[in-house]
């Protein structure tokens, strides 16, 4: 049966956490006036950010003025090309905002809520929000109807009922990025990156799975060679997506990094675009678990941009270093924990075998639920040089030890009896149960999170039948 993944796109919201300073479309579009006007309080100052590629950084800052109730500012030629950009007090108070494509623009609002501000006389602003706006409620529908269908089955009329309403909303979307391009040419660049048209209604054997279709479709809309997309700060948010997608909807390893690869091709070194791209899916891998690609272009972003933006750098080398040492092909940590018997026991005793390290615990239900299939596998190949050293996250001696002998658990036991805090799992990064990871003789990682089949199908490659 084919799989349905619920593709989360990023959509355009005016809540961003980031600005930009745009693409000069027009270089005589110079002295921009921006002025504002809020009531409910006072500030010293109003400040102005754009993107750098990774986060925001001030641009300029002006005095506010008091005027009777309400507060005001203005920022005059401000020579600045076409973008978005962020207005507000710091760099967590703001409202997004497109300059540029009008000589000046109002802003008004409450000091209390700045990020609702309302922008006047400004149809460019309009255009912005609305079809943000427009693209957000889309994205819900596009959600609910993949729900939907995951719930229908294999049911043909029901599909069919499905699919139509899948071929409507690929219509509304491609109508709303339509509109954006008619706006100018700079709004339906940021609009184009919700241009994923889906799966059900538009792959028609072009492609093999879901999975494939997505990796060559969802920039499809966007052009990403363009220098608009150095000053688009979604772009941050829709690679980290991508790079997540890729994972979770199951392309081979070695396709998602050739995926990567021929877009970051396209995107010049040191550009904001390029350094965007390659921080997003630097995230997406890591929020997918794919530690591999996680520290892998964590590394080639760190050797682009290792000198910019240090709260980033120093995020990035703190848990890339984290994973270093549990990837394939690392020596596993060494663990030493006591016994049931209260004897101490390490890891590292049983070289010269194959090891299932396992974490679990009495009161995982599913790890009980996969002990069963262990037990089967340990018999069978045990005597191959197959051994398992089970890690359990027990707080309760009495628990572990009724758990291990009412699921025949033959094999060796470690705990320090801290649950959570457990050492091991600390070391291992663990924060779900099972988990588990093969070792080679010499204690090297070979695979990770093997249960069920994928465990008993690696096992026959290592020791036949």
């Amino acid at each position: 049966m084919t799989r349905f993944y619920i593709i989360t796109l990023f959509v355009l919201l005016p809540t961003l956490s980031f600005s930009l300073t745009g693409n000069v479309a027009d270089e005589g579009k110079k002295g921009i006036k921006v002025s504002g006007e809020f009531e409910g309080g006072t500030v010293d100052f109003f400040r102005l950010f754009e993107w750098d590629g990774a986060t925001l950084v001030e641009i300029e800052s002006v005095q506010t003025k008091q005027e009777e109730t309400n507060l005001k500012f203005e920022f005059k030629n401000l020579e600045i090309p076409l973008g978005i950009y962020f207005i507000g007090t710091d760099q967590k108070t703001y409202k997004p905002i497109v300059l540029g494509e009008e000589k000046a623009v109002e802003i008004k609002g409450n000091l209390t809520a700045i990020p609702q501000a309302t922008i006047l006389n400004s149809p460019h602003n309009e255009a912005y929000f609305q079809l943000n706006q427009e693209m957000g409620n889309l994205q819900t529908t596009f959600q609910g109807l993949i729900q939907q269908r995951r719930r229908v089955g294999n049911n043909p009329l029901k599909i069919a009922e499905l699919n139509t309403e899948f071929v409507k909303l690929d219509s509304t979307r491609l109508t709303i990025i339509e509109k954006a391009i008619a706006a100018s040419e700079f709004i339906g660049d940021v609009i184009s990156l919700n241009g994923y048209m889906s799966f059900q209604a538009n792959n028609k054997g072009r492609y093999k799975d879901e999975a494939h279709y997505f990796a060559n479709e969802f920039f499809k809309y966007a052009d990403l060679t363009k220098e608009n997309f150095d000053h688009i700060p979604q772009l941050l948010e829709s690679a980290k997506t991508f790079a997540y997608t890729l994972v979770k909807a199951g392309l081979p390893t070695d396709e998602q990094k050739n995926v990567i690869d021929k877009i970051t091709a396209q995107l010049p070194a040191g550009s904001k675009r390029h350094k965007a791209f390659l921080l997003g899916t630097t995230l997406g891998f890591q929020t997918a678990k794919a530690d591999t690609w996680f520290v892998k272009f964590g590394d080639r972003y760190l050797a682009h941009y290792a000198d910019q933006n240090p709260p980033i750098v120093q995020y990035l080398e703190s848990n890339m270093n984290k994973v270093r040492h549990l990837m394939v092909g690392a020596v596993a940590p060494e663990i030493e924990q006591n016994t049931p018997e209260g004897e101490p026991q390490s890891l590292s005793s049983l070289r010269g075998s194959y090891v299932l390290v396992d974490f679990w615990a009495s009161w995982c239900m599913p790890c009980r639920r996969e002990n069963p299939n262990v037990v089967r596998l340990y018999n069978k190949y045990n005597n191959k040089g197959f051994e398992v050293f089970g890690v359990s996250l027990d707080r309760d001696k009495n628990s572990w030890v009724r758990a291990i002998e009412a699921d025949s658990l033959t094999w060796h036991h470690v705990s320090d009896l801290k649950q959570w805090q457990s050492e091991a799992a600390k070391t291992y990064g663990v924060s779900g149960i099972p988990f588990t990871l093969l070792l080679d003789p010499e204690g090297k990682i070979i695979a990770k999170n093997l249960r069920g089949p994928s465990l008993e199908a690696k096992l026959e490659e290592l020791f036949g039948e």
